[in-house]
């Protein structure tokens, strides 16, 4: 079984660089515009290629970035 231990953000969104550590068993929690379901379209774009909702292309994942380069691990 693989895990993922730490998701890097930068330029996803409103994400300007974050590191996030995830535990065994983790949830995320916080007020509207924490940035929630930025960490789930980050996880589903770096296992997947892709944001689903969005079209498989290049410039349908840009749209969801706040700069020029997007980077997701």
């Amino acid at each position: 079984m693989y895990r993922i231990k730490t998701l890097i953000i930068d330029g996803l969104h409103n994400v300007n660089h974050a590191k996030i550590a995830l535990k065994d068993f983790c949830y995320f929690y916080g007020k509207n515009g924490a940035g929630k379901t930025t960490i789930l379209n980050a996880i589903q774009l770096a296992l997947l290629g892709y944001i689903p909702g969005s079209a498989r292309t290049n410039v349908a994942i840009m749209r969801h970035a706040s700069k020029p380069e997007m980077y997701v691990s």
